[in-house]
């Protein structure tokens, strides 16, 4: 991952990701900078990808390799959900769209607080 120039990494996990606009989940690498939310698609587990069609949304199939990006000033709150086994949080952004990240068993504190403290810079974040 190429981070641009001034920019720096606070951390990185697996998780998996729910696209607002699109169907499925899709394994991602979450990147976490400085001005940056970075998600490298590593696996599309949409029925679109099993069946090689396009997804018919503002964003696209989620080709392995794509890189998605959400500004850290545009983060109005984040919410962490648990739902039994399934732990995971959820980005409200200032568009009205929210972006959830699930990580089954995973803990999910670390990459919250990471969010927080990078969002923060670019204006106050609420946790819900």
């Amino acid at each position: 991952m190429e981070l641009s120039k001034n920019e720096t990494l606070v951390g990185k996990w697996g998780v998996n990701f729910v696209p607002p606009q699109a169907s499925g989940i899709w394994i991602v690498k979450l990147f976490i900078t400085d001005k940056r939310i970075l998600m490298k698609v590593e696996h599309d587990l949409s029925i679109g990808a099993a069946v090689g069609t396009y997804v018919l949304t503002g964003m696209d199939s989620g080709e392995n390799g794509s890189i998605y990006e959400l500004d850290v000033a545009d983060i109005l709150s984040v919410e962490q959900t648990e739902n039994f086994f399934m732990k995971g949080f959820n980005l409200l952004m200032r568009s009205g769209e929210v972006y959830t990240f699930k990580r089954g068993l995973l803990g999910v504190n670390r990459i919250i607080k990471a969010i927080e403290s990078v969002s923060r810079r670019g204006g106050q974040i609420d946790r819900e």
